[in-house]
Protein backbone atom coordinates (compact mmCIF):
# COMPACT_ATOMS: atom_id res chain seq x y z
CA UNK A 1 0.00 0.00 0.00
CA UNK A 2 2.79 2.52 -0.49
CA UNK A 3 1.56 3.54 -3.73
CA UNK A 4 -2.02 4.50 -2.01
CA UNK A 5 -2.80 8.33 -2.19
CA UNK A 6 -6.66 8.64 -0.94
CA UNK A 7 -8.34 6.71 1.66
CA UNK A 8 -11.70 6.41 2.25
CA UNK A 9 -13.02 4.92 5.57
CA UNK A 10 -15.79 6.81 6.18
CA UNK A 11 -19.46 5.50 7.52
CA UNK A 12 -17.77 2.29 9.13
CA UNK A 13 -17.55 1.31 12.78
CA UNK A 14 -14.54 1.87 13.74
CA UNK A 15 -13.48 2.11 17.35
CA UNK A 16 -9.52 1.80 17.75
CA UNK A 17 -6.71 2.58 15.16
CA UNK A 18 -4.09 0.25 16.00
CA UNK A 19 -0.76 3.11 15.90
CA UNK A 20 1.35 1.77 12.81
CA UNK A 21 -1.70 0.89 10.70
CA UNK A 22 -1.05 2.80 7.78
CA UNK A 23 2.60 3.32 8.69
CA UNK A 24 4.21 2.37 5.30
CA UNK A 25 1.31 4.59 3.83
CA UNK A 26 3.70 7.61 3.41
CA UNK A 27 1.62 8.94 0.37
CA UNK A 28 -1.89 9.30 1.72
CA UNK A 29 -2.58 12.58 0.52
CA UNK A 30 -6.61 12.51 1.72
CA UNK A 31 -7.93 10.43 4.73
CA UNK A 32 -11.45 10.13 5.15
CA UNK A 33 -12.27 8.19 8.80
CA UNK A 34 -15.91 10.62 8.94
CA UNK A 35 -18.86 8.71 10.50
CA UNK A 36 -16.92 6.28 12.54
CA UNK A 37 -17.04 5.84 16.51
CA UNK A 38 -13.57 7.33 17.17
CA UNK A 39 -13.15 8.81 20.72
CA UNK A 40 -9.38 9.47 20.01
CA UNK A 41 -6.58 9.18 17.55
CA UNK A 42 -3.16 8.73 19.00
CA UNK A 43 -0.74 11.43 17.62
CA UNK A 44 1.80 8.48 16.42
CA UNK A 45 -1.03 7.02 14.06
CA UNK A 46 -0.36 10.28 12.05
CA UNK A 47 3.19 10.39 11.92
CA UNK A 48 4.13 9.20 8.79
CA UNK A 49 1.42 10.62 6.79
CA UNK A 50 3.85 13.91 5.67
CA UNK A 51 1.75 14.38 2.64
CA UNK A 52 -1.43 14.10 3.82
CA UNK A 53 -3.60 17.09 3.07
CA UNK A 54 -7.42 16.36 3.74
CA UNK A 55 -8.08 14.84 7.05
CA UNK A 56 -11.70 14.25 7.78
CA UNK A 57 -12.69 13.14 11.17
CA UNK A 58 -16.04 14.30 11.66
CA UNK A 59 -18.94 12.43 13.12
CA UNK A 60 -16.98 10.48 15.08
CA UNK A 61 -16.55 10.52 19.04
CA UNK A 62 -13.56 12.71 19.53
CA UNK A 63 -13.17 14.69 22.59
CA UNK A 64 -9.62 16.41 21.43
CA UNK A 65 -7.70 17.67 18.48
CA UNK A 66 -4.93 15.26 17.70
CA UNK A 67 -0.94 16.74 17.85
CA UNK A 68 -0.26 17.49 14.08
CA UNK A 69 3.88 17.43 14.58
CA UNK A 70 4.39 16.12 11.36
CA UNK A 71 1.58 17.19 8.72
CA UNK A 72 3.18 19.96 6.87
CA UNK A 73 0.91 19.63 3.85
CA UNK A 74 -2.51 19.56 5.83
CA UNK A 75 -5.05 22.31 4.45
CA UNK A 76 -8.19 20.62 5.11
CA UNK A 77 -9.23 19.91 8.67
CA UNK A 78 -12.77 18.50 9.55
CA UNK A 79 -13.90 17.56 12.69
CA UNK A 80 -17.36 18.70 13.42
CA UNK A 81 -19.76 16.88 15.31
CA UNK A 82 -17.73 15.37 17.43
CA UNK A 83 -17.49 15.21 21.46
CA UNK A 84 -14.85 18.02 21.62
CA UNK A 85 -15.42 20.61 24.79
CA UNK A 86 -14.61 23.26 26.53
CA UNK A 87 -12.28 26.09 25.45
CA UNK A 88 -10.42 25.56 22.22
CA UNK A 89 -6.76 27.45 22.72
CA UNK A 90 -3.89 27.44 20.98
CA UNK A 91 -2.01 24.69 21.88
CA UNK A 92 -4.45 22.91 20.65
CA UNK A 93 -4.14 24.07 16.91
CA UNK A 94 -0.12 23.51 17.12
CA UNK A 95 2.45 21.92 14.78
CA UNK A 96 2.81 22.54 11.06
CA UNK A 97 -0.52 23.45 9.84
CA UNK A 98 -0.86 25.58 6.95
CA UNK A 99 -4.78 24.97 7.08
CA UNK A 100 -6.97 26.89 4.55
CA UNK A 101 -10.16 25.20 5.92
CA UNK A 102 -11.18 24.28 9.43
CA UNK A 103 -14.53 22.54 10.71
CA UNK A 104 -15.36 22.40 14.59
CA UNK A 105 -19.12 22.95 14.23
CA UNK A 106 -21.55 21.09 16.65
CA UNK A 107 -18.72 20.25 19.18
CA UNK A 108 -19.39 21.28 22.77
CA UNK A 109 -16.71 24.35 22.80
CA UNK A 110 -17.36 26.88 25.20
CA UNK A 111 -14.93 29.76 24.33
CA UNK A 112 -11.97 30.81 21.92
CA UNK A 113 -8.92 31.52 23.92
CA UNK A 114 -6.61 34.27 23.29
CA UNK A 115 -4.82 33.70 19.69
CA UNK A 116 -5.63 30.51 19.18
CA UNK A 117 -5.76 31.38 15.38
CA UNK A 118 -3.20 32.94 15.37
CA UNK A 119 -0.48 30.58 14.23
CA UNK A 120 -2.89 29.63 11.28
CA UNK A 121 -1.86 32.15 8.65
CA UNK A 122 -3.64 30.56 5.77
CA UNK A 123 -6.58 30.26 7.67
Amino acid sequence: MTSLEVLKLWKNNLHLLPIDLFADCTRVRVLDLGNNVLSSIHEEFLLHMTRLEELYLQLNKLTSIPKFRTLNALQILRMEHNDIFGVLNAEQLTGPLHLTQLWLGSNELTDLGEGVFEELTEL
